[in-house]
């Protein structure tokens, strides 16, 4: 093979990406991302009703308690929390407690459901 057709070859193998894209990749990436996170989150929220639920004593949980049970960086949980308090299914009470790192958390609660 010719040191051109091997050029040729290696170049059509091995394709580096613009330095001048204008973040296309970035937003690739970013939707890739979105995509996979997609099939987690029911999981997640039944996980979480579920923390809230085996609860024997009502004393509710704060975001990073939540985390710190399920084995999650609180960024994975937030905004599952957040839809959850939406719908109404949790509260934030007035209650607050420190989280490891010092600072004031909300204590959420679950919402009783009328038994008919």
């Amino acid at each position: 093979m010719l040191s051109s057709e091997l050029a040729k070859d290696n170049q059509a193998r091995f394709t580096q990406p613009s330095l001048f894209d204008h973040g296309e990749h970035a937003k690739r990436t970013r939707l890739m991302a979105f995509e996979r996170s997609k099939e987690k989150r029911p999981k997640r929220r039944d996980t979480i009703l579920e923390l809230f639920r085996s609860q024997r004593i009502r004393i509710g949980y704060t975001r990073w308690e939540i985390a710190d049970e399920l084995g999650l960086p609180a960024n994975c949980i937030t905004s599952t929390v957040l839809g959850l308090l939406r719908e109404g299914i949790i509260v934030e009470t007035s209650n607050t407690r420190r989280s490891r790192l010092g600072g004031l958390g909300a204590v959420m609660q679950l919402v009783e459901t009328p038994k008919p």
